[in-house]
């Protein structure tokens, strides 16, 4: 195997290791501005999905399943809140 075959092979093995391709080489700031941007994508999502579970709900509005999903979503929310207070 010469050289240039190799250090490919390793960059592909560290970005595997690292699992995200996008930390490799940037620094906390430019990292963080990515997580974040992630984080406030994500965060929209699950506006969206609330207001979709919401109108399921009320087409079922005798199922307790629907109650218990949003129990999970607000313990999962009180779990992060606590982390970040």
């Amino acid at each position: 195997m010469d050289n240039e075959r190799v250090a490919k092979e390793l960059i592909k093995l560290a970005k595997g290791l690292v699992g995200d391709e996008s930390r490799v080489g940037r620094s906390a700031d430019t990292q963080y501005q990515y997580k974040f941007r992630g984080v406030e994508k994500r965060l929209s999502d699950v506006g969206k999905l609330l207001k979709k579970h919401e109108s399921d709900q009320a087409e079922h509005n005798t199922d307790w399943g629907y109650v218990g999903d949003l129990g999970h979503i607000d313990d999962l929310l009180v779990d992060i809140i606590r982390f970040m207070s």
